[in-house]
């Protein structure tokens, strides 16, 4: 759950709420430490079927190649 009531976080929790309706693939860019697992944990509940994995990868990992394939 994201924390905070700034015009910020709202924007952003409406903005992930039209992002997890579309059921699109999404890909998560920023420095790190940036929330993105927490973004995508949050888009994973709000948009996939019960039940459905959620997979995290690290684009810095050598075998990040090999991740991608078996994901897209």
């Amino acid at each position: 759950r994201l924390a905070g009531e700034s015009p910020p976080i709202k924007r952003l929790a409406a903005q992930l709420k039209k992002i997890a309706a579309a059921h699109t693939p999404v890909l998560l860019a920023g420095e790190p430490g940036a929330g993105h697992e927490l973004v995508a944990e949050l888009l994973h509940a709000a948009g996939q079927p019960a039940g459905s994995p959620f997979v995290v990868g690290d684009a810095r990992d050598p075998d990040a190649a090999a991740v991608a394939e078996g994901l897209f």
